[in-house]
């Protein structure tokens, strides 16, 4: 689709059948947070259609006319469809295929902090790419499809932190700091602008006008353990 701005668009409509949330909504909000917290994401919009949010997100494959290399991790990593993967492994593509590969690797980590803390349980390694960058380079793309899980408990991302390890845990993510080139004390940092970000989720809730009942329906996606140990390793 053309968006009002005159943008090729993708419009993500809701599922009556398989939405236990209003989930347009929400992706919305949690493209607004990353946005704050550092993330590259597309320019987003949530429009109202019969009733219903729709989610409006810009195509970051297109810079006008022009069409831009994308492929997905699952692509770069040569796994197959329902393989869990591991940042590490998109690390190693980063390395050795990013032209800014310190930048790359930097955000990634941010990336995975940033799934942490909203619950974002979405991350297989569909919903993470690449651009292509010129002749055999190619570099991280916004992020996209970020979406809260509000189910209460401990939650698991669908790629591994480590090698192996799903736990959505601050402490396995702070472990692997350096194999993304951020010492203790930057890792920290980075961590902190992700924290501050995302505990603004109720005012950003608000703006974007979701009810009440949402917003208290969500709160343990964002108000869990793993924030309040964010605060205690950022001192916030």
């Amino acid at each position: 689709m053309i968006d009002n701005a005159g943008r090729i668009a993708i419009a993500k409509f809701p599922s009556s059948k398989y939405d236990e949330w209003d989930v347009a909504a929400w992706e919305g909000v949690a493209l607004d947070l990353a946005r704050q917290a550092g993330i590259r994401v597309p320019t987003s919009d949530v429009i109202r259609v019969a009733d219903r949010n729709v989610l409006v997100v810009d195509r970051f494959d297109r810079e006008g006319d022009r069409r831009i290399g994308y492929v997905s991790a699952i692509t770069m990593l040569e796994a197959s469809d329902g393989e869990q993967g591991s940042y590490l492994d998109i690390a190693s593509v980063i390395e050795q295929q990013s032209p800014q590969a310190t930048d790359d690797l930097h955000e990634l980590w941010r990336r995975v902090a940033f799934s942490i803390l909203i619950s974002n349980t979405d991350d297989h390694l569909r919903n993470h790419g690449f651009l292509h960058a010129g002749g055999t380079a190619w570099s991280l793309s916004p992020a996209f499809d970020l979406n809260p899980d509000p189910q209460p408990g401990s939650k698991h991302l669908r790629t591994a932190i480590d090698g192996t390890e799903t736990a959505a845990s601050v402490r396995i993510l702070m472990s692997v700091a350096p194999l993304f080139r951020l010492n203790e004390r930057a890792a920290a940092r980075v961590l902190a602008e992700v924290l501050t970000a995302t505990r603004r989720w109720r005012e950003i809730a608000a703006a974007c006008d979701v009810p009440q009942t949402e917003v208290d329906r969500m709160a343990w996606a964002f108000e869990h353990p793993e924030t309040e140990l964010a605060q205690d390793i950022t001192g916030g």
